[in-house]
């Protein structure tokens, strides 16, 4: 049960903030469970192939819904993200309770690890603008209570068990952010990531985190700085309950994001929507998938009861239904 608190006087939607366009991200926050969309980030180009999920393996099929291949068939598999050149797709390849990141060409074949720790956290893989890293989440340490404590880790997407990074940094933006002066060696995440294209000069990573004082968090990770700015906070008595995730970009640096708001208490759950500066969306709609010519948009929605991968124009309107499946990413074509 959520936690009594006082009725806030500040609701959760006046807290987000939108990130300056110089900041540009290509946040796609996806939930852990496989019935959440993908975290994703689309990259400007001619629109290609769409990647989703059905049944626990990934597919793919035009972009007016036809011509679905499948490319998986052993274990579970979750959010397919393809590459930024449109040529490969990642994704978490799961079997007997060990969760991996796997990479695969575009038509399925050469289908191979690239970690062997079976202990990915994070919902999905997020591909650097240049296609040669993968970002996620593991676990790194074990507090003094014994639960595993998650760290955001960057490894090449080329080879198998390559060198695992752990990102630290210095915090800004939060209650507890104390700025260069007090560095820390990795940051606490909460399972969600995504890695921006190159917008305006620059990428950024953005991830889910615990706040110190309120439920939820999503701060900006920059690599050239190694700063974590905290961006959106949610909960307790500041600002009501919502649940953030499936957080993406599209081609020009839009962020959006999943959204499933709990009331002033924690205690509601209204239908999941997709929050994006010109998008009229409905009830059931998750985990938005822009297309890299930005005249679309892929999505879930499970209004009906039945989860299907859904286009709609950049603005919510004109949507059509393309198959029954769910966790949708748009690639470009190569």
């Amino acid at each position: 049960m959520p936690r009594a608190r006082a009725r806030s006087s500040v609701p959760a939607r006046l807290l987000r903030q939108l990130l300056a366009p110089g900041a540009a991200l290509a946040l796609v926050l996806a939930g852990l469970a496989s019935t959440t969309p993908a975290a994703h980030a689309a990259y400007a180009g001619e629109d290609g192939r769409i990647a989703f999920v059905r049944d626990g393996q990934v597919h793919t099929m035009g972009l007016a819904g036809g011509n679905v291949r499948r490319l998986t068939s052993r274990g579970t598999n979750h959010e397919p993200a393809w590459s930024p050149n449109g040529r490969r797709i990642a994704y978490v390849h799961e079997i007997r309770g060990r969760r991996d990141a796997w990479v695969m060409d575009a038509d399925g074949t050469d289908q191979r690890a690239v970690t062997t720790t079976g202990a990915v956290a994070s919902a999905g893989v997020a591909w650097s603008p240049d296609g040669r890293r993968l970002a996620f989440t593991g676990p790194v340490a074990v507090d003094a209570q014994g639960n595993q404590q998650e760290a955001l880790l960057m490894t090449p997407a080329g080879r198998t068990d390559g060198p695992l990074r752990v990102v630290g940094g210095y915090e800004t933006g939060s209650q507890c952010g104390e700025g260069p002066e007090a560095p820390v060696a990795r940051f606490a995440t909460d399972r969600h990531l995504a890695w921006s294209p190159r917008v305006a000069g620059g990428s950024r990573l953005a991830v889910r985190t615990p706040d110190c004082r309120l439920d939820q968090a999503i701060g900006v990770y920059d690599p050239a700085t190694g700063e974590m700015r905290q961006v959106m906070a949610t909960g307790g008595d500041c600002c009501g309950y919502a649940d953030w995730t499936d957080l993406f970009f599209s081609p020009t640096g839009k962020l959006g994001y999943t959204e499933v708001d709990r009331g002033p208490y924690g205690e509601d759950s209204a239908p999941s929507r997709i929050v994006l500066k010109g998008f009229a969306s409905r009830g059931g709609d998750a985990g938005g998938a822009p297309s890299p010519s930005g005249r679309f948009v892929a999505l879930t929605n499970d209004a009906s009861g039945t989860a299907y991968v859904v286009r709609a124009r950049a603005d919510g309107t004109d949507r059509k239904r393309l198959a029954l499946g769910e966790q949708a990413d748009w690639g470009r074509k190569p």
